[in-house]
């Protein structure tokens, strides 16, 4: 297994595994509103500086990605909480089902963690499923109630 951190040359890559998340994991048919995203994700990229505000892994095996996972990184005002108020916020970590339990994930997350940590980020977030709720636990993050959103 091999974990490589993709640059803007690795646009297509990052693209692809994209796709396959929202495909995937959040169920969106090919059409209209895929293309869409897709067209929309691809002007995100491109405006990141990729590698600092914007840190995207793809893991190999056997020279075939079988996982992603992206930090998209920010500031807000600092508080007692988050006294840098750096900030990361983990998505699109995906790993394909055959190779799930395998530990693939877990590199995932501590790779971005690790990064987060070179970039002296010091608040990290992320969304997640009632499944994957132990898995992220299991690696120290924690829920937090005080939290709304908004669809504005």
């Amino acid at each position: 297994m091999e974990l490589k951190e993709l640059t803007k040359s690795d646009f297509q890559i990052w693209l692809t595994m994209r796709r396959t998340v929202l495909k995937e994991v959040f169920g969106i048919a090919d059409g209209d509103l895929l293309n869409r995203i897709m067209q929309e994700n691809s002007r995100y990229f491109t405006e990141q500086e990729i590698g600092k505000t914007h840190i995207a892994l793809v893991v190999y095996e056997n020279g075939s990605i079988i996982g992603c996972g992206d930090m998209c990184v920010h500031s807000e005002l600092p508080s007692p909480d988050n006294l840098s108020g750096k900030c990361g916020y983990l998505m699109n970590i995906y790993v394909a089902p055959e190779y799930r339990r395998h530990k693939v994930g877990q590199a995932i997350i501590k790779r971005l963690l690790s990064k987060a940590q070179e970039l002296n980020i010091t608040k990290i977030y992320l969304e997640t499923t009632e499944q994957a709720r132990p898995f992220y636990m299991g690696l120290g993050f924690k829920s937090i109630d005080n939290y709304l959103i908004s669809g504005v």
